[in-house]
């Protein structure tokens, strides 16, 4: 203690000190305002040589009273340092004890936040391929739904089209080779519902989509799809087989109708036939439509348990604390771009408290000739564009100010 107190002795002449040094001081001051009032104006070439003469003796009057003045105030300040290396410790800076223990703390929560970003962005990419993989199967069964759709109305297409091309001498043969006909889905046309498939090749790599393929293949197999082929074909063959009597019917009375009767029975025939074609397609949309509709929904279902499993991984990492945000760029050739829109999002937000300084009563603070003095952040800019840059900016105008050189 009494190493950090060997300056009080000094601290106690600190008055005598003043009292011998203030009234130099005073005369120093009073001397140079007494000739700096005595100047009103500066109209002349003299006059502005007499000033300048004045402002040099100030000047140097100055420079003989700052020395004067540290006997006493670097008394002092070596004073307050010596008090103020109590309180260092203590003080909120980076390589001050307390800072140090401050800094651990902050590390084991940066630790806590990595360890808990790292949780979120492993879920997420996890959510992310399960999504994937939701969406390659849902597209491979609406391939195979509309496969079905296609067969099934090709079922009816194609049925048309052999009845409508048999004449009545060939009906009959005709009529037993459709008989013996069986619908079937064939093998190149089932293998392609699995090949149409988009993918994200970062989540997915391409030996891991066939496999997937493959897999998909197992649960969908061709037989199944063959089966539901069959399935939906074949009420629509049946029909047609059992107007086969009717049909060659048709055919009889078209022959035996007199040349005006026979158009008007053709065109009742092809308005029967294609009333009941427009029945079954509208049957078919309405059985794909709903069928789409379940494989949809059943896609949206297993992205929903996705998101539940991506919340309850995160739920675990349990709760950081306080987080500060902290901005930085990370691309240099974005960089420009970037500031600048960051500069426009702040000064069209609603609190951005403009670009001049304000006083304490919210007053506009103005420099020497009555102009609005910039706040630092826009100074800096202001004062690296005039030192180091040649353009010419719209919206900007540029004064010439005096600078005013005095010497001795």
């Amino acid at each position: 203690m009494s190493e950090q107190l060997q300056i009080i002795p000094e601290v106690r002449d600190i008055t005598q000190l003043m009292v011998g040094l203030v009234p130099k001081l005073e005369k120093v001051r009073d001397g140079a305002l007494a000739m700096m009032s005595e100047i009103e104006a500066i109209e002349t070439e003299e006059q502005r040589e007499d000033a300048a003469e004045v402002v040099a003796l100030v000047r140097d009057g100055y420079n003989k009273m700052v020395p004067m003045r540290k006997d006493i105030t670097g008394l002092l300040d070596e004073m307050k340092n010596k008090l103020m290396e109590y309180e260092r410790p203590l003080e909120d800076k980076k390589d001050s004890p307390y800072g140090k223990l401050r800094g651990k703390i902050a590390a084991y929560d940066q630790k806590k936040i990595d360890e808990k970003k790292g949780i979120e962005a492993a879920a997420a990419k996890k959510k992310a391929k399960e999504n994937a993989l939701v969406d390659i199967g849902t597209q491979v069964l609406q391939n195979l739904n509309n496969l079905l759709l296609t067969k099934t109305k090709e079922a009816e297409s194609k049925s048309k089209a052999f009845f409508d091309n048999l004449t009545l001498d060939k009906f009959d043969a005709g009529a037993e080779t459709y008989r013996k006909m069986k619908p079937n889905l064939k093998e190149p046309e089932y293998s392609a519902c699995f090949s149409i498939v988009g993918y994200d090749v970062v989540l997915i790599p391409v030996n891991e989509f066939y496999d997937i393929i493959t897999t998909l293949k197992e649960v969908e197999p061709y037989s199944k799809w063959n089966e539901e082929v069959i399935k939906a074909c074949g009420p629509i063959i049946n029909e047609w087989r059992a107007k086969i009597p009717q049909l060659k019917q048709n055919l009889i009375d078209l022959k035996n109708a007199s040349e005006s009767e026979r158009s008007r029975l053709k065109a009742e025939q092809e308005q029967q036939a294609q009333a009941e074609a427009d029945r079954r397609a509208r049957e078919l949309e309405q059985l794909t439509l709903a069928q789409s509709r379940d494989i949809a929904a059943h896609s949206d279902l297993k992205k929903l348990e996705n998101d539940f499993v991506e919340q309850a991984t995160t739920q675990v990492a349990g709760d950081t604390g306080p987080v500060k945000l902290v901005l930085q760029f990370n691309d240099a050739k974005k960089t420009l771009k970037a500031l600048s829109t960051i500069i426009y999002h702040c000064m069209a937000s609603p609190a951005f408290p403009g670009i001049y300084k304000k006083d304490k009563n919210n007053m506009a603070v103005l420099d020497a000739k009555g102009r609005p003095e910039h706040i630092q952040a826009v100074q800096f800019w202001v004062d690296f564009f005039m030192k180091n840059c040649d353009a010419a900016i719209d919206g900007t105008i540029v004064l010439e100010d005096a600078k005013t050189i005095i010497r001795k």
